[in-house]
């Protein structure tokens, strides 16, 4: 049995853009250190698809939007200068063309500064409205079997010492 664990870093974003008709909506979590591996995951309870509009973007699959997330993520790091952190997606929803895949990785970047307490870095924003509302859990009232439970829990990594220090 896994056991899930939250560590004390992690903090909720729920990020929502759009553009006439096009919109998008992720939740990222962030978490400890990145060490290797894939940099953006997606949690046990992972929910989400996105539409594509028009003949090119009808032919993406969730890995290629997942992509652009991954590149607005690296993004927010370089740009942030600070050390890079594992990242991962909770839910996604919506409905976008092509052209939105630069609009949902300039969103996520937004999230992840918002989350390591940054100004978001410089982005090109055209029309896209964003928003993004960032929550971290709240600790004082959670059980220990409520945080095992909690819904962006995260199964430990094979190898990682979850044990207190």
């Amino acid at each position: 049995m896994t056991e899930n664990v939250i560590l004390p870093t992690i903090n909720v974003c729920k990020v929502s853009l759009s553009h006439n008709d096009d919109w998008a909506e992720l939740v990222i979590v962030l978490d400890g250190a990145y060490s290797g591996g894939k940099l953006v995951n997606t949690t046990p309870d992972f929910s989400g698809k996105i539409e594509g509009k028009g003949e090119i973007a009808d032919q993406y699959k969730l890995s290629n939007w997942i992509a652009g997330i991954t590149s607005g993520v690296l993004y927010a790091f370089r740009a942030l200068k600070i050390p890079q952190r594992r990242v991962f997606l909770s839910h996604i929803a919506g409905s976008l063309q092509a052209s939105g895949m630069t609009a949902l990785a300039n969103a996520t970047a937004i999230g992840v500064a918002k989350l390591c307490g940054h100004p978001s870095p410089p982005l090109e924003r055209g029309d896209w409205q964003v928003e993004c509302v960032a929550t971290p859990p709240n600790r004082e009232t959670e059980t220990e079997q409520e945080s095992l439970n909690h819904p962006h829990a995260i199964p430990p990594l094979k190898g990682t010492d979850t044990s207190p220090d």
